[in-house]
């Protein structure tokens, strides 16, 4: 749901950094792998406990997300890019999940939770995407206030939220977890609605 209102504000901020990195010749490709590097990195760290280290690593990694972003829309978006774009994403969160259960094996169930609503998350969104290109819709609103709302109730930047807040808080991994998964747990099911809505 704040992706409407953040996600104008943040390519506002790194559209100047992106087109001065895509005059160099800097690839979008790279700050995407970088980025990934970055946020494996910070998984590492997590299941070492060096919850500091991982949350500048994670801070990081979601600057790079943007910034290739902001980067390919000043040197041109490819096909490639963008996939990589959403692959790394969502293996960065599996790996960031991951890290607590190393972390402390208490938390496994949590961390499993956690990556099953993950696959919630990304399994809808590409799903959709797959069918919605191949029927040729361009929109994909329901038409119903309330589908289309919870539909969008977990996005980019409330997952960037969630994470910055369970490397910052540690202690409250587990509340933080379980609370984050059902909210992906309910924007999943929203999804599936939408769809059902618009591919009947």
């Amino acid at each position: 749901m704040l992706d409407r209102t953040l996600q104008p504000l943040v390519v506002s901020i790194l559209d100047v950094p992106g087109r001065m990195l895509g005059a160099r010749g800097v690839e979008s490709d790279w700050i995407t792998l970088g980025g990934f590097v970055l946020g494996l990195a910070g998984a590492a760290a997590i299941a070492l406990g060096a919850y500091d280290a991982a949350l500048v690593l994670v801070l990081l990694n979601r600057l790079a997300d943007g910034l290739d972003g902001a980067v390919a829309r000043a040197s041109g978006v490819s096909d490639f890019g963008r996939y990589l774009d959403i692959v790394f994403n969502f293996i960065f969160y599996a790996a960031f999940a991951l890290g607590f259960a190393f972390a402390d094996p208490e938390l496994a169930l949590t961390s499993a939770i956690l990556i099953f609503s993950f696959l919630g998350l990304g399994g809808t969104v590409l799903a959709y995407a797959i069918i919605a290109q191949g029927a040729g819709l361009e929109a994909d609103a329901a038409g119903n206030l309330w589908v289309d709302s919870l539909s969008e109730l977990v996005g980019t930047s409330e997952t960037t939220l969630a994470l910055i807040l369970m490397a910052l808080l540690p202690a409250y991994f587990g509340a933080i977890a379980l609370v984050f998964a059902l909210l992906c747990m309910v924007t999943t099911v929203f999804r599936i609605v939408r769809a059902w809505l618009v591919l009947r």
